[in-house]
């Protein structure tokens, strides 16, 4: 099979994008657990506890708790 020089110029393309996203995806983690440990945040709380779980497993979720609580960045994280 032959490739034309095209396709690898976009393989190319994408492949830098790729590496791109991870390296500003890495950065943005670092600065984000600093903020975290800046702020002396050591377990979540209850509501983050609840929601994590379930939003990595890719299902819906509403999460109710009161104001402050926490579920802005449970979302945001």
């Amino acid at each position: 099979m032959e490739f034309e020089e095209t396709d690898l110029k976009t393989d190319l393309k994408i492949a830098k994008n790729v590496i791109s996203l991870v390296l500003l995806i890495c950065a943005s983690t670092e600065y984000i657990m600093t903020v975290i440990r800046m702020q002396n945040w050591v377990t979540p709380t209850p509501i983050q506890a609840q929601g994590w779980p379930i939003a990595l497993s890719g299902r819906d979720m509403v999460g109710i708790a009161q104001t402050g609580s926490g579920k802005t960045l449970a979302v945001s994280l």
